[in-house]
């Protein structure tokens, strides 16, 4: 991941028309990180809410798989994995046209966050959002708004697996389910603000609709 991201970052800044892209005047008075508008990565998982709720299914699924994986010494060392390649073999439906969710970056994190934390679903599910989350800033830092490819999912695996990592560093895992339910709790509040939010402004949008 670090390599396809380095490499894209590298064209971009020789090829490209800027390092974070150019927004358009609708983008500009919109804010770069604000959802809407023409330049989108995927619109069918887009919002805080959808990403959050997309990043507890796929990464609890993976979460759940490589735990019971890393119980078997037999399956152990190929646990953190069989989610990632479930993940990875729907994106031929994306191809087709099909609005599958993207899910390859958040399984591996969430696998990760399971991984270094000793088999706990809990820290693999909120790796799962973390990644979830990542693709998205990725997105939007380098892709939409530019003209050379930066993939978010694999900025989200890079810039997830940093993360896992630290948190084992700074000794988060070993404080068992508190810290990942903190997390995982703020997560749930900020996507139902953000549903809410979203649902809102639809409704603005629809009266200003004229009859």
């Amino acid at each position: 991941a670090f390599t396809v991201v380095f490499t894209a970052l590298i064209a971009k800044a020789v090829f490209g028309d800027g390092f974070l892209g150019s927004l358009t005047p609708e983008a500009q008075a919109r804010g770069r990180f604000v959802f809407g508008g023409d330049q989108r990565w995927l619109p069918f998982m887009e919002s805080t809410a959808e990403k959050i709720v997309i990043g507890v299914a796929a990464g609890g699924l993976s979460a759940f798989v490589t735990s019971t994986m890393l119980a078997d010494p037999a399956t152990a060392s190929s646990a953190p994995f069989v989610g990632f390649l479930i993940s990875a073999a729907s994106l031929v439906f994306l191809q087709y046209g099909t609005a599958v969710p993207v899910t390859h970056h958040i399984t591996l994190c969430a696998a990760y966050g399971t991984l270094f934390s000793g088999g706990n679903i809990l820290w693999g599910v909120t790796m799962g959002i973390v990644g979830a989350l990542l693709a998205d800033l990725g997105a939007r830092l380098f892709l939409i708004h530019g003209d050379t490819h930066i993939d978010p999912p694999a900025f989200g695996i890079f810039t997830g697996s940093l993360v896992a990592y630290a948190l084992g560093i700074m000794g988060l895992y070993e404080m068992g389910n508190v810290p990942p339910v903190i997390i995982l709790a703020a997560a749930v509040v900020w996507g139902i603000w953000d549903w809410n939010k979203s649902r809102a402004g639809s409704v603005v949008k629809a009266k200003e609709i004229p009859a």
